[in-house]
C-alpha cells in the first residue's frame, strides 16, 4: 500500500510539472551541486530517489537541476522535500542565466507558486549577439 501511495505522489508531481511545461531532462544533485547521475526524465529521478530513501526510511531535502525547453542558457535548480502525506514539495527555485550571470532565487511556499517554463524564459531574455561587445551602461 505504501508503494502505491509513493507512486501516486510521484505521478501527481510529474503531472503538475508537465502542466507547467517543465518536461526536459532532470539531474539529481548532491550537497555540493555536483550531478549524481546522468540527466533523466523527472519520473525516473524521483523513483531513484525514493528507492534510496526507502532503504534508509529517511527523507531529506534534495535538489534537481533542469533547463527550460528552448532556453539552454538558463539553469534551474529546484530544492525539494518529500513528505509521505503531502508528496513532493518545492521549497526554493534557483534560476541562473549562464550568458549574463544574472541570478534569482524564488522561495516557494506551495507548489502552485512554481512559475511556468515561459515565465522563467521571459525573466532572462536571450542576449543579442551585438550586446556581448558593448561596454559601459549599454552592455550586459
Amino acid at each position: 500500500m505504501e508503494e502505491d501511495l509513493l507512486k501516486k505522489r510521484t505521478e501527481a508531481f510529474c503531472m503538475s510539472q508537465r502542466q507547467l511545461c517543465w518536461s526536459g531532462k532532470y539531474t539529481l544533485l548532491n550537497d555540493k551541486s555536483m550531478p549524481l547521475d546522468y540527466p533523466k526524465e523527472l519520473k525516473d529521478c524521483l523513483n531513484d530517489l525514493l528507492k534510496t530513501h526507502n532503504e534508509g526510511k529517511e527523507y531529506r531535502a534534495f535538489r534537481l537541476e533542469t533547463k527550460p525547453n528552448h532556453a539552454p542558457h538558463i539553469r534551474c535548480v529546484f530544492t525539494m522535500d518529500f513528505d509521505p502525506a503531502k508528496g513532493f514539495l518545492v521549497r526554493q527555485m534557483f534560476l541562473r542565466d549562464t550568458d549574463t550571470n544574472k541570478e534569482e532565487t524564488l522561495r516557494i511556499q506551495h507548489n502552485r507558486q512554481i512559475p511556468c517554463n515561459q515565465a522563467v524564459i521571459k525573466k532572462f531574455p536571450k542576449v543579442k549577439p551585438w550586446q556581448k561587445h558593448l561596454k559601459g551602461k549599454y552592455g550586459i
